[in-house]
């Protein structure tokens, strides 16, 4: 209960106390184990085993750093995001360490699509399937590799960089073996939102892999509109 209380500012973990409409139902539902609301019920029951399963990787990550004299505090949104996703790294960093399963998971990425500015990207479909059938990772519950997804592309912008992979296994103690550059695609995404978009110059890389009805960004899209009207 107290782990519970500690999460509830953190993502997927706060989804019985911020979801209205759910507490809303869960409120006004009748008695409990009637039919009628037999979905209703499965949904409850799915959310609180992701709750239990979400404690378990905290405790384990708090077990696990008081072990090796290390700070961990759930509060703190990195070392949730480190806890939170630690099993999924762990799983990648075992494959990963088969060379021949290095080479390759890099050379998907490097087969994939690559922007104007040298950015390896995968598309999500192209990622799950670099995931669980190239390393042959199937045991990740779907949502949770979900939220995984949401949390290497934290701004949605449809496509997994390798930059921003290499990063993230960096962050779990696993060199991938490739250059990493301190401009990632988040930074690339809050330079263009800073940027008004009558004031915004278009690029080669604003466009979704060279379709010019596809933009990466609001911005850029706006930018696009104000063109086409001009």
């Amino acid at each position: 209960m107290v782990l519970t209380l500690a999460c509830l500012n953190q993502d997927e973990m706060n989804q019985l106390e911020l979801d209205n409409e759910f507490m809303k139902q869960l409120l006004e539902m009748p008695v409990y184990g009637t039919p009628e609301n037999k979905e209703f019920q499965e949904e409850i029951m799915d959310r609180i085993k992701r709750r239990m399963f979400l404690c378990t990787l905290v405790a384990k990550r708090a077990d696990k750093c008081a072990t090796e004299g290390k700070q961990f505090d759930v509060t703190v949104d990195k070392h949730w995001e480190h806890a939170r996703f630690a099993d999924i790294a762990h799983e990648c960093i075992e494959k990963l360490k088969n060379p021949k399963m290095k080479k390759a998971f890099i050379d998907t990425f490097k087969n994939g699509y690559v922007d104007e500015a040298g950015n390896e990207q995968l598309t999500y479909f192209e990622f799950y399937n670099l995931m669980t059938v190239t390393l042959g990772i199937t045991s990740i519950e779907e949502w949770m590799y979900e939220d995984f997804e949401m949390a290497i592309d934290n701004f949605g912008l449809a496509f997994m960089e390798l930059n921003d992979v290499a990063k993230w296994l960096k962050d779990h103690n696993y060199d991938l073996g490739v250059p990493i550059k301190e401009t990632d695609a988040e930074d690339r995404f809050l330079q263009k939102a800073n940027v008004k978009p009558t004031d915004y110059k278009l690029t080669g890389e604003d466009y979704y892999r060279k379709k010019t009805t596809i933009l990466n960004s609001e911005v850029a899209a706006l930018a696009k509109c104000l063109q086409l009207e001009a």
